[in-house]
């Protein structure tokens, strides 16, 4: 049998991703009975990219996942000292 790891990974702030995570646990199996199909949800609530980054080994990557949901949001620019990330940092983030 075919095993399969999926991992979302992300910001919180958006329902979609968690939604779309849930759908996925939900309804793999049904549309693919033949792949084994392990699911994670690792969402960060409130996330910038730079936690993102710096959890990335012990959120994703300890999964060994085939795929990644990734969904980043607004957190990096918001107007307070804790979150402001430059965009030499965000694209560096990104990387």
């Amino acid at each position: 049998m075919i095993r399969t790891t999926i991992v979302g990974y992300g910001e919180t702030n958006l329902k979609l991703t968690e939604t779309y995570i849930y759908r996925l646990d939900n309804h793999l199996s049904v549309y693919y009975p033949g792949i084994s199909w392990s699911i994670h949800n690792v969402a960060l609530k409130n996330a910038t990219t730079r936690e993102l980054a710096k959890n990335l080994k012990d959120k994703v990557l300890v999964h060994n996942p085939n795929i990644v949901f990734i969904n980043l949001s607004s957190h990096d620019s918001c107007n307070t000292s804790a979150h402001l990330i430059g965009l030499q940092e965000f694209e560096s983030n990104l990387v």
